[in-house]
């Protein structure tokens, strides 16, 4: 029996990892007044997301970007511009 991979992410307000960070399994259509606008890297443990620069999974013309598992010490290295996250989702369970 295989067992199931939970989506997990990590976010930081700071690049390289720093300042407040926050773990989830769960997307939110909107991250909150705090975090709103403060994500500066990400760790996706596992699965695959996607984030959004508006709430509700929206952005300019809907953009969004999709990041797989691995290290993020700075949104921009991945084309995101740093602090303008507002919503995020897992696509995608696989590690």
């Amino acid at each position: 029996m295989a067992a199931t991979v939970v989506p997990e992410i990590v976010v930081f307000w700071d690049a390289n990892y720093g300042g407040e960070s926050w773990r989830t399994n769960l997307g939110y259509s909107y991250v909150g007044g705090h975090w709103n606008d403060q994500i500066s890297s990400i760790i996706v443990v596992s699965g695959t997301w996607q984030f959004w620069r508006d709430a509700n999974f929206k952005g300019v013309g809907d953009r969004s970007w999709i990041l797989g598992p691995g290290y993020y010490s700075w949104v921009e290295a991945v084309g995101i511009a740093n602090d303008t996250i507002s919503s995020f989702l897992p696509i995608s369970w696989a590690p």
